[in-house]
This record gives C-alpha cells, sequence and structure tokens, in this order.
C-alpha cells in the first residue's frame, strides 16, 4: 500500500514495532493516499439539459464500493432541477448520505461528493 511504502524506512527500522495507524499515517502520507485514491475514484456521468434544467442524468461512481455505484437517489434529485453547482453538491450529499466508510477510507465520502460537484459542473458548462 501506499502508506507502507511511504513508511518502508521505519517498518525496516523498527522491525514493525510501532502502531502503524496511529504513527505512520501522518497528514502528509494521508494526502498523498488521497491523491493517489481519487486517481482511483471515477465518476461516468452523463447529462441532458434542456433551457437550463436537467432533463436527465445519469451517475455511476468507480472506486467508492466493491462494484460499480450507480447513483439513482442523486439522478433523482436532480431532474426537472435548474442546474447549479449548489444543486449538484445536495444531490451528491444526498447519494452518499447513508454511505458506511470503513475505518480507513471515510475520506472517500467527501471525494465522491467533490468529484460528483466537478464532473457535473463541468458537463453543463459544455451543454
Amino acid at each position: 500500500t501506499p502508506a507502507m511504502l511511504m513508511n518502508a524506512g521505519w517498518i525496516e527500522d523498527t522491525g514493525g514495532d510501532f502502531l502503524f495507524y496511529h504513527q505512520a499515517i501522518t497528514p502528509a502520507v494521508g494526502r498523498v493516499i488521497a491523491g493517489i485514491d481519487s486517481e482511483r475514484l471515477a465518476v461516468a456521468a452523463a447529462l441532458d439539459m434542456e433551457d437550463g434544467r436537467i432533463a436527465d442524468v445519469r451517475l455511476a461512481l468507480g472506486g467508492v464500493a466493491h462494484k460499480p455505484w450507480r447513483a439513482t437517489r442523486a439522478e433523482a434529485a436532480l431532474r426537472g432541477q435548474p442546474a447549479s453547482a449548489a444543486l449538484f453538491l445536495d444531490a451528491a450529499r444526498a447519494e452518499l448520505a447513508d454511505a458506511r466508510p470503513l475505518r480507513d477510507n471515510g475520506f472517500k465520502v467527501e471525494l465522491a461528493q467533490r468529484t460528483i460537484v466537478a464532473v457535473l459542473t463541468q458537463l453543463m458548462e459544455e451543454a
């Protein structure tokens, strides 16, 4: 894992006799891991606009669960609404409200929200 690679010297020096998740995952290591994970997170999206409103939308998330996640709750919240970054954020939050991350990957919820907003904003600007 990236954290192990970033702490290889410490692991070798101590023989692994330290609290890995408490001592080795510093804020800097966490930022690197988040950056690497952001590369693995994917959002597939299609956005059909009519007169500034979202006529249809399709969203799927990759890299946040054990299989691709179709974002049907967000899709329903977006359809028929005037497109805006604020609406996209509300829809992303609604989609991920019930997400139950594991101990060490809770950052993926916020990362997924930001990525959904960024992708939909780009599609809105291109429409």
